[in-house]
């Protein structure tokens, strides 16, 4: 008997993997409708059988003998029709169940693959343009993140640019527009500073999993220019958003 118990639980694996949760309810509703179905009908038939005297008659098939039985059984055979009448209305509503759960594995499955198939494209996509700029490596770009970043709902086979992304985008965006404003202005006391620029642009492009490093001055704006260049292309190509902000000139260098 112990050595059946794991049998039955990768049988119980499987059905609900193929079928879902809805098959074995369906089931169980059936196997208890049938039990208790015949279990009463049996009980009823037999009591009847010996308190109305049925086994002292002898055995025939003839019209009489029919009707004699099902006229004492009468009880008996209305149970095995409700339960009949039950199981036809439990299949009915269990394959609609069924069908129901499977359309939803399926929806889920073909969410998936289509996640796992726009997320290779992307990643692909990603290295081949970073391959394309001579300042970048593609140990500097975590394409996954910065998936992660613009589909937040990709898993369920939605390829909407996020909020959050465009939140990014806007604060790179911010970043620039102050380091132009502090690089024309003439109060000395916010003049540009390419060391702090450098550590804020390194730190918002870093939450899209681009890793740069600290440069000298006019190494790092190279740099820069190339990596916005590969942000505003991959935008163009995978962020269909109304709301996309796009990066306003850079006036510093």
């Amino acid at each position: 008997m112990n050595n059946l118990k794991p049998i039955a639980r990768a049988y119980r694996a499987e059905l609900l993997e193929k079928y879902g949760p809805g098959f074995i309810a369906v089931f169980l509703v059936l196997l208890f409708i049938v039990s208790t179905g015949l279990l009463a009908a049996g009980a009823m038939i037999y009591e009847t059988y010996y308190s109305a005297g049925l086994s002292d008659l002898e055995f025939c098939f003839s019209n009489e003998c029919v009707a004699f039985w099902i006229k004492n059984n009468g009880a008996a055979l209305s149970v095995l029709a409700l339960t009949g009448s039950a199981i036809i209305g439990v299949v009915t509503i269990g394959g609609i169940v069924v069908a129901l759960f499977n359309y939803k594995n399926s929806v889920h499955s073909s969410a998936i693959t289509n996640h796992l198939s726009h997320l290779t494209i992307f990643m692909d996509y990603v290295r081949a343009e970073t391959s394309r700029r001579s300042r970048l490596s593609p140990s500097e770009v975590e394409p996954l993140k910065w998936y992660n970043l613009i589909y937040k709902q990709s898993l369920a086979g939605r390829f909407t640019t996020s909020v959050e992304y465009v939140s990014y985008l806007t604060k790179i965006c911010s970043l620039i527009e102050a380091s132009n404003k502090k690089y024309c202005s003439t109060n000395k006391d916010s003049r540009y500073s390419y060391k702090d620029h450098q550590t804020e642009m390194i730190s918002i492009l870093s939450e899209a999993g681009i890793y740069l490093e600290r440069l000298p001055r006019i190494n790092f704006n190279e740099v820069e220019v190339q990596v916005l260049n590969l942000i505003e292309s991959v935008n163009k190509s995978f962020c269909k958003n109304e709301l996309l902000p796009s990066f306003p000139e850079r006036l510093y260098h």
